[in-house]
């Protein structure tokens, strides 16, 4: 997940964002860049969070109240994220059309005095240095951000607790192509079965719970 925000009063970016389905911290990218030379006391700020648990009505938010060419070195098959500030005015509608096989998927450009913004995105699929050229149909001040957010494998972790004469396993709730598998004997590599209790999802987390019936019990989880 990745949040671009701008903000009228530049210091209550030390407030992070939130959101309604418990994902915390977002961690700020880069530093806050001020609106200079024209608003020094305004701003805008970029933050993401890894492996996020979102869905149907995801909302984030910010606990304050807003008063008021980009290039970019990519490691590896990414998808590229552009923002674009700008400020508006009352004499004409201005554009927000981005360049460079970039497409548009959302914007706010409200007619008046009023902080404007564009969301592009573009997927790629090799390593290189890619740049974004925004037209806004006139002359005014800007911000741009480009961010390129890129997939990476890392395997889910399994932790246990008792819970009187049982084990609870739980593992991350995103992780639903993998299978629980339980073994009584690590000596042997056929030992292991699948665990036939359906997982419950519980604050995120995939959640079986078993009796302790042997002195040793061992799990683990297995791409299915």
């Amino acid at each position: 997940m990745v949040v671009c925000i701008g903000r009228g009063d530049i210091s209550a970016f030390t407030q992070v964002p939130t959101d309604n389905k418990g994902n915390t911290p977002y961690v700020q990218l880069d530093s806050t860049h001020a609106y200079d030379p024209l608003y020094p006391d305004s701003g805008t700020a970029l933050y993401a969070f890894a492996s996020v648990a979102g869905g149907t009505g995801h909302v984030v938010a910010v606990s304050t109240v807003a008063r008021d060419e980009v290039t970019l070195d990519a490691t590896g098959p990414a998808t590229l994220v552009a923002f674009w500030w700008g400020d508006g005015n009352q004499y004409f509608v201005h554009q927000a059309v981005p360049g460079d096989g970039f497409t548009l998927i959302d914007s706010l450009l409200p007619l008046g005095s009023y902080v404007q913004t564009a969301v592009a995105v573009k997927d790629v699929a090799a390593p290189g240095t890619y740049h974004i050229t925004w037209d806004s149909g006139g002359n005014e001040g800007a911000q741009l951000w480009l961010v390129a957010v890129q997939s990476v494998t890392i395997p889910p972790t399994l932790q246990a607790r008792v819970s009187g004469g049982s084990v609870v396993i739980s593992w991350p709730g995103a992780a639903d192509s993998y299978g629980l598998e339980m073994s009584s004997d690590l000596s042997s590599s056929n030992s292991w079965t699948p665990v036939t209790n359906a997982p419950v999802v519980v604050d995120f987390q995939n959640t079986v719970t078993n009796a302790i019936s042997q002195p040793g019990q061992y799990y683990r989880l297995r791409k299915r």
